[in-house]
């Protein structure tokens, strides 16, 4: 007879109704705690290590974000906000005509704006930040999507520059 794998959908249980056990070092359902998987099955002996993995996770956090300065920068003029919103507007729209999920369009939008905060692009060649703007959403589709449109069939939604994906994947 097959084992009862009642919390087999979830590594850990429910938020909701339950509480910390530190006699077995797991989380569990107050109505269900002999169902409960154990912290041990994400290699976590106890509550302090959750702890270090959560502080841990927020310290490099800022790893993946925009230099301190960011917003300065468009206060400052040295980035152009309007540039900025058109290509984060075509990002959605070609979010929404492939139907992927926001995670992807979030993605491909941080990738963009931590490019922005690092790099300096030419002003006045508008084609940089579209030819930008493709490879972030090409990326950010490769590492959430399970099915990619090929690099060309991406530029679609009012794109005003169409790039050769050898350029694309150059950038």
């Amino acid at each position: 007879m097959a084992p009862s794998l009642d919390c087999a959908a979830n590594l850990l249980c429910s938020e909701f109704g339950g509480d910390w056990d530190d006699d077995t070092g797991s989380f569990c359902e107050v109505d269900n705690r002999d169902a409960c998987q154990s912290l041990s099955v994400l290699g976590l002996a106890d509550k302090s290590e959750v702890d270090e993995s959560i502080a841990l996770l927020a310290e490099q956090e800022s790893n993946h974000m925009p230099q301190a300065g960011y917003l300065q920068m468009f206060q400052d003029r040295t980035l152009d906000a309007r540039a900025r919103q058109n290509a984060v507007s075509w990002i959605l729209k070609v979010q929404a005509h492939y139907n992927f999920g926001p995670l992807t369009a979030a993605l491909s939008v941080n990738y963009l704006d931590r490019f922005l905060s690092r790099h300096q692009l030419p002003s006045g060649k508008f084609w940089m930040l579209q030819l930008l703007s493709v490879a972030c959403l090409s990326l950010a589709a490769k590492m959430e999507e399970t099915d990619v449109p090929f690099l060309l069939d991406l530029q679609v939604e009012g794109a005003e520059f169409i790039f050769e994906p050898r350029t694309i994947q150059r950038m």
